[in-house]
């Protein structure tokens, strides 16, 4: 064995956090990836670190701010405990350390802060859309007065925890268990997050609406956004440093680590670093703590040659904007940050708010004059009316609320008392058939199909060649289809990519490794990541090109017919199909009940069962409202004959239960 080709091991420290694991795996792998390309063999094992901002719930304001998650990595690192740290760059308090460097900072990912409401990208309410009074979720002041500034009506409310906890505050349930998943009643309309945590965990379309992060015309006077209208453009200049990755090691490295030094060399992205410089270097000029109100972005201009840096300092009720912007050598920017910092001060940012401020100040408590609604309405004369529907719908299967003049579906544990619910499924610990149960339904829980597995001589084959390394990627999109071939021999010469979150978990507890990609919930959404997209490396031959894809025999060509596109060579496999059941498997009586329209609500979950359901007991009888848990079930059944009352606007417990409710409503 030669020297170039024993793995030279190194530590790298993380939070466990689903996205601090995330991020830190794609900064392990790129760096053995540089690595090998300059002829060096290194190994990188993620060290997790638990920090004080992981394990104590107060808010982080509270705690000190963001500064909390890199204290306890940083301290590992002087105490030799790990090798290199990555970190949000955002995250980082702007003063340096003594001993410790920044050595990479890898491309950025998108900057931009995005609206998250019911329905995401597919069919999500975006800022403009959502109704008076609407409750919007966010731990930064910086994104809370600037949502004010663009809709001065919302109400504010002031969250923290991971990203799929944050989520879940809107949606009800993301992912499955475990660290990418998080289920709750909801609470919230909205939340605003970074775009590039969402990309990073694959749950990118739950976002409705991706904010500007410029507004057009930017100029350098006062700006007072509500104006006369109310209404202002929604503009969410990012966090400084938002989207870049940190990687940060000891001063030393060059010397003690020439390999490692080396590879991280060549990782950091020139471009990136210099935008990251020149808006902290405001920060720093500006004296901003973690709680101020301060947003920055840096962007190339032209060739790359010159740097733009544009930036916001908010009033915390949003009333009052002060916006600055100028563009210098992209090898000057600290000296730009700077200058725009200056400028920002010359117009009066310090006596705007507390640019030292540390702890999150509520923006409810904020003075306010003359609130009103976006169209001018009085605030008074909403809660009047909403008073008025609160009364006109007392009884009813929705309620109004007097402080947002909007109807809500109801949080108690009747709203479907004495209702019959159809669901054509078994499956153990299911949560949509809880949920359902929780609100007073009765749930009868019916198989109509049965899971068959494909032929075995392909099955085998595609195991086999998986485990010898003929493939570049896996791609799965069911835990279903793991019970019916065997993957668990994938070499780690093989990449993962995952459809859905909940599947991710499955397969990361099954193979015991993380997926590389992980798309929210659809063929579609894979089809967008990088590079399933861009396709294989010019040039590639043989395994490089290869796609392994195992699952339903009755699958859709969508998937395959886009990685085909793009140039991957697909191996499909049928590891399973799904068959109707035998007539006399179904309970007694259940096809007499069913047509004689027992069931005041029946949800479909598949086109398989669907259709399945129809052969065994006929059609949908008319008393009967049928909900659907996504669009591909609606089209399905319609395809079938049945008209569809209602389609689930998230397909969660949370959400199936409001479409029931909605399919009940007179």
């Amino acid at each position: 064995m030669t020297a170039a080709s024993v793995p030279h091991k190194i530590r790298l420290g993380t939070r466990g956090s689903a996205l601090a694991t995330t991020q830190s795996g794609l900064v392990a792998r790129a760096l053995e990836e540089v690595a090998a390309a300059q002829g060096n063999a290194l190994e990188v094992e993620l060290v997790e670190i638990s920090t004080r901002g992981d394990v104590d719930p107060t808010p982080l304001a509270e705690l000190g701010g963001v500064g909390v998650f890199a204290a306890v990595l940083r301290h590992a690192l002087l105490a030799g405990e790990c090798d290199l740290a990555v970190h949000s760059f955002k995250d980082l308090p702007t003063a340096p350390v003594p001993g410790l460097v920044i050595a990479a900072v890898p491309p950025r990912e998108d900057p931009r802060d995005a609206l998250c409401t019911v329905g995401g990208a597919e069919s999500g309410p975006r800022l403009a859309d959502l109704p008076r009074g609407a409750r919007v979720g966010t731990g930064s002041p910086r994104r809370a007065a600037q949502l004010l500034a663009a809709r001065p009506d919302l109400e504010v409310v002031a969250i923290r925890g991971n990203v799929p906890t944050r989520l879940a505050r809107v949606v009800g349930t993301v992912g499955g268990d475990g660290p990418m998943g998080a289920s709750r009643e909801p609470d919230l309309d909205g939340v605003v997050l970074a775009l590039s945590g969402l990309r990073r965990l694959g749950l990118e379309s739950y976002a409705s609406e991706v904010l500007k992060a410029v507004p057009q015309g930017a100029g350098t006077e006062r700006v007072s956004p509500a104006g006369a209208s109310g209404t202002a453009a929604p503009v969410m200049v990012p966090a400084a440093s938002q989207g870049a990755l940190a990687v940060e090691t000891r001063a030393d490295l060059a010397e003690t680590d020439p390999v490692l030094a080396g590879a991280l060399a060549a990782l950091d992205d020139p471009a990136a670093h210099a935008a990251a410089r020149a808006e902290r270097a405001l920060m720093r000029r500006l004296e901003a703590g973690c709680a101020a109100p301060v947003g920055a972005i840096a962007t190339p201009v032209g060739d790359g040659e010159a740097l733009r840096l544009d930036a916001v300092v908010a009033a915390l009720d949003g009333r009052t904007l002060l916006r600055r912007d100028a563009t210098a050598s992209v090898v000057e920017p600290e000296d730009l940050g700077i200058a725009v910092a200056e400028a920002l001060l010359a117009d009066g940012a310090a006596e705007l708010v507390d640019l030292h401020a540390t702890k999150e100040k509520p923006v409810h408590e904020a003075p306010r004059k003359n609130p009103a609604e976006p169209d001018g309405e009085p605030a008074a004369a909403a809660s009047q009316e909403a008073a008025a529907a609160a009364d006109a719908t007392a009884g009813e299967p929705a309620t109004a609320s007097a402080t947002t003049g909007r109807a809500r579906a109801p949080r108690d544990a009747h709203a479907l008392e004495d209702v019959r619910v159809l669901l054509p499924r078994t499956k153990p610990d299911d949560r949509m058939a809880a949920g359902l149960e929780a609100a007073g339904a009765r749930v009868d829980r019916v198989d109509v199909t049965r899971t068959v597995p494909g032929p075995a001589g392909p099955r085998e084959r595609a195991a086999a060649d998986l485990a010898a390394g003929e493939y570049a990627w896996l791609v799965l999109a069911s835990p279903r289809t793991l019970e019916n071939i065997d993957v668990t021999g994938v070499p780690e010469s093989t990449r993962l990519a995952i459809i859905g979150p909940g599947t991710a978990h499955v397969v990361t507890k099954a193979l015991g490794r993380r997926p590389d990609i992980v798309a929210a919930g659809s063929s579609a959404a894979l089809l967008e990541l990088d590079p399933m997209s861009t396709g294989p490396e010019p040039g590639a031959t043989g395994a490089a090109r290869r796609i392994l894809l195992p699952g339903s025999k009755l699958a859709g060509l969508t998937l395959v017919d886009g990685l085909t596109a793009a140039g991957w060579e697909v191996d499909v496999v049928s590891a399973y199909t799904m068959e109707e059941v035998a007539p006399e498997a179904l309970p007694g009586g259940f096809a007499a009940e069913w047509a004689d329209g027992a069931y005041d609500v029946v949800v479909l979950t598949a086109g398989s069962s669907t259709r399945a359901l129809l052969n065994l007991a006929g059609p949908v009888p008319e008393r009967t409202r049928v909900v659907t848990i996504g669009t591909p079930t609606a089209v399905a059944a319609r395809e079938a004959g049945i008209d569809v009352d209602v389609i689930a606007k998230a397909p969660t417990p949370p959400g199936v239960r409001s479409a029931v409710i909605e399919a009940l409503a007179p």
